[in-house]
C-alpha cells in the first residue's frame, strides 16, 4: 500500500496537479545510514562544508535573510519574536543545530549525496524542524517555513518529493516535528542526492530551526516479542541465572518473503547478529546472566539484500534486564530479657525486594526487613529475600537468646520480722557466675557476693547498717549485660 501512494503521489507531482504532505516511513526503519546532528559544543558550531549549503554562515548567531548559524542555544536577544531554546532536538544542552533564516527567494538550502543503496528498497529521508518564531509574533503575520524535501538522481530524475506545507508557530520549546520523504532506491544502483528546498520567502518570519538530519531505509511493520510478537515487555532475571527466552517476529502482510536476522546488543556495546538466527522465531539461551541488559531485535530485508545493513529494517528492541541477585545478612545474633524487645539489624541487597521471615512468631511486622522481636524463648529467626522478578532467593539466620529477667527490688527491712528481711533479686539464680556488689554513699564497698546464693541481710561484717539508700552493680558475667541502681534500707 505504500508503494501505491509512492507512486501516486510521484505521478501527480510529474503531472503539477498534488503534492504529498509529510511522508514520514510508515512502517520500520532501518539504522542510520547518515545522520546530521550538527556536532556539540560551545557556540558557535563550525561551518557546514559549502557542498551542503549555499547558504552564508553567519557566526554571530544572528543570521540574516539567506545566512545560517550552528548553535547549542538560540537567544531571543537578535529578534524579540524568537524563541529561547536552551538545547537541541534531543535536549543536549551542548549539542548543535542549524538555525535557518531562510532567504528572500525560495531555493535549495540543504543538500547532501546518499550513499550507495539497495536495490528494490524503500528509504527515508528526515529531518526536525521548529518555527523559531513564537506564537505571540504570528499575530505580525510572519511568512511561515515551508519546505520541500526531494530525493532525485544526480542526473535531476525525481524519486520522491514531500512539502511539509506551512510550518506554524508552537509555544513549546520542545514542539519540534519530523517532516521526511519516502522514495524507493533506483534499480540501477544510480547515487540518490537529498535536498531541503526553502518554498517561502524571505523577510518578516520565515526562522527555522533543523536537527537530526537522517536517512535510512524504511520498511514494512516488523514487530518482534516474547513468545509472540505483541508481548514487548521487559523480562527480568538475576544474575548467575541461567534462562530460555523465546522470542517471534511477525512482518505487515504482503512482505512474508522478507528475511530475517535476529540480533543482541549486550549492554549498550552495540548490535550483533546473532548466528544462525534466521528463522521468524528463535530460542535464546543465557546462561550465568550478568547485571546489565541484554537487548533483542529482528532485521527483516529481501533476501538479496539482508547482507547489506544499509537494505535491512529492524523492530523495535525487547529486553531482558538482568538485576542483582538477592542477598540476604540476618544480621548478628541478638539477646533479650525476657518480657523486653529488639529490633532485628538484617542487611539485604539494594532494589526491588520483599522480605518475609520465619517463623512469624512474636515479630512486629514478619515482612519487614528490620522488624521488632519480643520472643519469651531462646529462637533462630531465617530470613528469606525475594527478587522483584521471583527468579532468585536469598536466606540467612539469626539467633535470639532470651535471659531471664532479673528483678532488682529498691527497698528491704531486715528487722527480723520474716517479712522482706533480704534483699531477693528474682532471676539472677539463672546467672550462677553473676558478681553482686553494694556500696555506700562514700563508695565503700560493703556487700561482694558470687552467684548471688546468699541473698544480703542488710549487715556489713555481722553488724547492721543504718537505715539509708546504698548503691549497687550487678555484672551478670553474659554479654557484657550489667544493672546499676539503688536500694534503701527501711526498719
Amino acid at each position: 500500500m505504500r508503494f501505491l501512494l509512492f507512486c501516486s503521489c510521484l505521478f501527480f507531482l510529474l503531472f503539477g496537479e498534488l503534492v504529498c504532505h509529510g511522508q514520514t516511513c510508515k512502517g520500520s526503519l532501518g539504522d542510520p545510514i547518515f545522520t546530521e546532528t550538527f556536532g556539540a559544543g560551545s557556540n558557535p558550531g563550525p561551518a557546514l562544508p559549502t557542498s551542503v549549503t549555499t547558504y552564508n554562515y553567519n557566526p554571530s548567531g544572528c543570521p540574516n535573510d539567506g545566512d545560517y548559524s550552528i548553535l547549542n542555544s538560540i537567544s531571543p536577544s537578535c529578534h524579540s519574536s524568537w524563541h529561547a531554546l536552551p538545547h537541541d532536538h534531543t535536549g543536549d544542552p551542548n549539542g548543535y543545530m542549524m538555525l535557518v533564516n531562510a532567504s528572500y527567494g525560495p531555493g535549495v538550502f540543504y543538500t547532501q549525496q546518499a550513499p550507495v543503496l539497495c536495490n528494490s528498497t524503500t528509504y527515508e529521508f528526515s529531518a526536525y524542524i521548529i518555527n523559531l518564531v513564537t506564537p505571540e509574533a504570528e499575530a505580525g503575520s510572519p511568512i511561515l517555513p515551508n519546505i520541500t524535501f526531494v530525493a532525485e538522481t544526480v542526473d535531476g530524475a525525481v524519486l520522491g518529493t514531500s512539502s511539509t506545507g506551512d510550518i506554524h508557530t508552537t509555544g513549546d520549546i520542545n514542539g519540534w516535528v519530523k517532516y521526511a520523504v519516502t522514495f524507493q532506491a533506483p534499480a540501477n544502483n544510480a547515487p540518490v542526492v537529498v535536498k531541503m528546498i526553502n518554498n517561502a520567502p524571505g523577510g518578516y518570519g520565515n526562522d527555522l530551526v533543523i536537527d537530526d538530519i537522517a536517512f535510512r531505509a524504511c520498511g514494512p511493520i516488523l514487530q518482534a516479542g516474547f513468545n509472540t510478537s505483541l508481548n514487548t515487555a521487559d523480562q527480568t532475571l538475576c544474575s548467575g541465572d541461567n534462562a530460555n527466552y523465546a522470542l517471534s517476529a511477525s512482518i505487515e502482510p504482503g512482505f512474508e518473503n522478507y528475511s530475517y536476522q535476529w540480533q543482541v546488543n549486550r549492554n549498550g556495546t552495540g548490535w550483533q547478529d546473532i548466528s544462525g538466527f534466521t528463522n521468524s522465531s528463535c530460542n535464546v539461551n543465557i546462561t550465568n546472566a550478568q547485571i546489565g541488559t541484554y537487548r533483542y531485535r529482528v532485521a527483516a530485508a529481501l533476501p538479496a539484500n539482508m547482507s547489506s545493513a544499509t537494505c535491512r529494517v529492524y523492530s523495535d528492541s525487547v529486553t531482558v534486564n538482568v538485576i542483582q541477585s538477592p542477598v540476604a545478612n540476618a544480621g548478628p545474633d541478638k539477646y533479650v530479657f525476657e518480657g523486653d524487645s529488639v529490633r532485628l539489624a538484617a542487611i539485604a541487597s539494594p532494589g526491588k525486594v520483599s522480605y518475609q521471615w520465619t517463623p512469624p512468631d512474636y515479630l512486629d511486622d514478619p515482612t519487614a526487613l528490620n522488624p521488632v522481636a519480643t520472643p519469651v524463648n531462646d529462637i533462630t529467626y531465617t530470613l528469606h529475600v525475594l527478587s522483584e522478578a521471583g527468579c532468585a532467593t536469598a536466606t540467612d539466620d539469626v539467633f535470639i537468646k532470651v535471659y531471664r529477667k532479673v528483678i532488682v527490688p529498691n527497698t528491704f527491712s531486715p528487722n527480723n520480722d520474716a517479712v522482706n528481711d533480704t534483699w531477693a533479686i528474682k532471676g539472677l539464680e539463672s546467672y550462677p557466675a553473676a558478681v553482686v556488689q553494694v556500696f555506700n554513699r562514700y563508695g565503700l564497698m560493703i556487700f561482694q557476693d558470687i552467684g548471688y546464693s546468699r541473698p544480703w541481710d542488710g549487715t556489713v561484717n555481722g553488724h547492721q547498717l543504718p537505715v539509708g539508700t546504698y548503691y549497687y552493680l550487678i555484672d551478670l558475667k553474659v554479654n557484657n549485660l550489667k544493672k546499676a541502681g539503688w536500694v534503701t534500707i527501711i526498719r
